[in-house]
């Protein structure tokens, strides 16, 4: 059996922490797509770069809400259950 390349948070903090990282780089993508002058915006440093970065963030989410339907720290089940909460707000933002 391959280990998973998914490592779940063991702690409520450390729960906390990628849930920040999440919102630090939802945030920090669209800063760094606003920042591009008009003038010099293509497909491959708009479109993809946003599609690279919504990629890694999604599977960072995963990390902050799976744990909530399986992990036998029931502080951390409802860590993740608000971490879904606040995620939705972040992709919204």
């Amino acid at each position: 059996m391959t280990e998973s390349p998914i490592q779940l948070p063991e702690t409520v903090s450390e729960l906390k922490e990628i849930v920040s990282r999440v919102q630090a780089l939802l945030i920090s993508s669209g800063d760094d797509l606003v920042a591009i002058p008009a003038d010099q915006r293509n497909i491959e440093n708009t479109l993809l770069k946003l599609q690279e970065v919504q990629s890694q963030a999604a599977a960072m989410q995963t990390q902050c809400t799976f744990p909530s339907m399986v992990h036998l720290d029931k502080d951390v089940r409802d860590a993740a259950t608000e971490a879904k909460k606040t995620m939705q707000k972040a992709w919204s933002a």
